[in-house]
């Protein structure tokens, strides 16, 4: 057989080797990361642990049977879309004292939040154990965070910090900024109720999904504000689903919390920089209905 004619076809099937050996890697990859099972649980980043130690996996004959690769295709290209949204979304930050006075209402019932026009900044303080698990894989999870119990999310940072108290409360000592898909932030306001909202509508308290509360805002220093600042609480299906499906990008923001502190009084505020936060528009009016937002 002529040499050139094997060579072409050697380097056909190295290249083709190649090829499925990075296809396997990521599959392979999806399983370890995913508590051994395939699953929609496909927030995490495809470029940690991609070489020697799957490698070392692969080599050691542990490999994906037909059903769980028939399982793994439809997510690889979500998996990928999440990597691409991990390095786009940056966390922006502004001068306090030029937000509360140019941007921030005074009075009323608003969503003050991050935001673009696919994505919503929510904050939640954890323990050390969650906040690295929810880094590590871009998602949470783990044996110390319980999807059977209410978790309750902030889009109003300066809320945030006030319920942490910047980070020095225990169990709160990571401040996370999350990035979850504004339509899925939508569909978690379409299901607020207070108890007031829910004894209207006739609601059992079961079929409560997200629990809605507005709470006085609050300065850096900690001193009420007459502006309510909104928290919702999430469970069952639609906590899973913010948990796993919603969720674009987890940062842990502790050290610029931390790195904040200095600046909390009166004569120093005026050099305070907090998250970058806008009144959030509200499309459905059913929704705004609902959920009792004010109107600028």
């Amino acid at each position: 057989m002529n040499k050139k004619f094997l060579f072409v076809v050697q380097s056909g099937v190295q290249a083709f080797s190649i090829l499925l050996l990075n296809f396997i890697e990521i599959l392979v990859f999806i399983r370890k990361h995913t508590d051994h099972r395939l699953c929609t649980d496909c927030q995490i980043t495809l470029y940690q642990e991609r070489t020697q130690e799957t490698r070392k996996f692969i080599s050691n004959s542990i490999l994906l049977n037909t059903q769980e690769i028939k399982i793994a295709i439809p997510h690889i290209h979500h998996f990928m879309m999440a990597a691409s949204a991990s390095t786009i979304k940056e966390w922006k930050t502004e001068k306090y004292v030029d937000q509360k006075q140019k941007n921030w209402p005074n009075i009323g019932k608003h969503i003050l939040a991050q935001y673009d026009e696919d994505s919503v900044v929510v904050y939640q303080a954890f323990c050390p154990e969650i906040a690295d698990y929810a880094t590590t894989n871009q998602r949470f999870g783990g044996p110390k965070f319980s999807f059977t119990r209410m978790s309750w999310i902030k889009t109003n940072f300066l809320w945030m910090m006030y319920r942490c108290g910047w980070a020095s409360k225990p169990n709160q000592e990571h401040v996370l900024a999350i990035w979850i898909k504004r339509d899925g932030f939508d569909e978690i306001l379409s299901k607020a109720y207070t108890p007031g909202t829910q004894k209207q509508a006739n609601v059992s308290k079961d079929d409560v999904l997200v629990r809605l509360q507005w709470d006085p805002d609050h300065t850096p220093d900690g001193t009420k504000e007459q502006r309510r600042a909104i928290q919702l609480g999430l469970k069952g299906e639609i906590l899973k689903k913010y948990a796993t499906e919603y969720i674009l990008k987890i940062e842990d923001i502790t050290p610029f919390v931390l790195s904040k502190r200095p600046l909390l009084t009166e004569k120093k505020m005026q050099h305070l920089n907090v998250a970058q936060e806008r009144v959030y528009p509200v499309q459905d009016d059913r929704t705004a209905e609902l959920i009792g937002v004010d109107k600028i």
